[in-house]
């Protein structure tokens, strides 16, 4: 099905579902805000709006706004509340204030997995708090079971040492960029395919530079396949480099291994994450204090003035004065606080609205 839909392109697997794109800006957003102030700050002017004297002064340069002094300075000093994730630990810890009980002890090595549920020293009632932290900040996130891969291993003595088991894996929605779900018999969804995309920095050693490696695992019912593609960097177009075949390998399990876990189910694969009515008031609020910062800075460093002289340098120090003619002053203008104490009730009735959305999502 890949391969015949999507000839037209040098890499079929890197082909996105509709819903995918429809998505992957919100859960951008939702990632950024939920990460804090390295990454809001970071992407600049698409959280922290420039005002209308910057976008004067970058016209002005002819540069890029985040090139504009007055902007740059404004953001180096911009603190960023970070509501989301607030919101997010307070959910988490109403959620799991009682620790998740499991039915299946019976199962085989059902202790051993709860222990070490990925292979990495994982409870599974902490996995299972990380997907719901997931799930809730994106709206939906998915959970692979897998198997280790013992195709190269032919003796059955080595296969019985190593002893290998299924695992859990974690996986972000913007991880799986395409799909194909069906319904079952029993009336529930299942996938037919999924195609995986990650990616990897490699180094063939210690004194080798990396380089970006793209896989697309390729989930069927009968079995899986895995595809790569080395990028010369992460700006690279993905579409117009050739995929290479990696490993193959069998699906006895009959069913693609990933199950969806949703905080706010639209269909399937389809989400609205919890907060993002919340995610927009926290960018509003920290335009807002942004804005009361800048107020304050000029309130501590009060103006000074001249009156009746023309003279535009002064020095002052103790070894120096200034010469006014008769009628002249010169004062400090301070501004009265007025606005900056309007700007401080106004940040905090948004910091409120920002905390009873995220209550009303919880």
């Amino acid at each position: 099905v890949l391969s015949t839909s999507m000839a037209t392109v040098m890499n079929p697997f890197n082909l996105e579902h509709p819903d995918y794109k429809d998505q992957v800006a919100a859960w951008s957003k939702m990632e950024d805000l939920y990460m804090g102030s390295d990454a809001v700050k970071g992407k600049g002017q698409e959280y922290l709006y420039p005002t209308v004297t910057e976008e004067s002064e970058m016209a002005k340069a002819g540069v890029g706004t985040q090139k504009s002094t007055t902007y740059s300075r404004r953001l180096k000093w911009s603190v960023f509340f970070n509501g989301v994730s607030r919101l997010t630990r307070y959910a988490m810890g109403h959620v799991f204030r009682v620790p998740p009980k499991f039915e299946g002890d019976e199962l085989p090595r059902f202790d051993e997995i709860s222990r070490d549920c990925d292979l990495m020293g994982t409870p599974l009632a902490s996995f299972i708090r990380a997907e719901a932290d997931r799930s809730y900040v994106m709206g939906h996130c998915l959970v692979m079971v897998d198997f280790p891969n013992m195709s190269g291993v032919d003796s059955r003595s080595v296969q019985k040492i190593v002893n290998p088991r299924p695992f859990l894996v974690l996986v972000d929605p913007r991880e799986i960029i395409n799909w194909s779900i069906s319904r079952s018999l029993d009336g529930t969804y299942e996938f037919d395919w999924v195609v995986h995309r990650y990616s990897l920095w490699e180094s063939a050693g210690p004194g080798e530079s990396h380089t970006l490696v793209v896989y697309y695992k390729v989930w069927k019912k009968d079995g899986w396949e895995l595809w790569k593609v080395v990028a010369q960097s992460e700006s690279d177009d993905l579409n117009k480099l050739n995929p290479v075949l990696h490993s193959e390998g069998n699906n006895p399990l009959g069913q693609v291994p990933y199950v969806t876990f949703y905080s706010n189910f639209i269909r399937p694969m389809v989400s609205l994450p919890p907060l993002t009515e919340a995610a927009d008031i926290n960018v509003n609020h920290y335009n807002v204090f942004s804005a009361l910062l800048q107020g304050l800075r000029h309130h501590l460093n009060p103006l000074f003035v001249t009156i009746g002289t023309q003279d535009t340098v002064v020095k002052r120090d103790a070894d120096s004065g200034l010469a006014l003619p008769r009628n002249g002053d010169a004062k400090y203008v301070e501004t009265t606080g007025n606005g900056l104490k309007i700007g401080l009730e106004t940040s905090d009735r948004i910091a409120m609205e920002m905390w009873e959305a995220g209550m009303r999502s919880s």
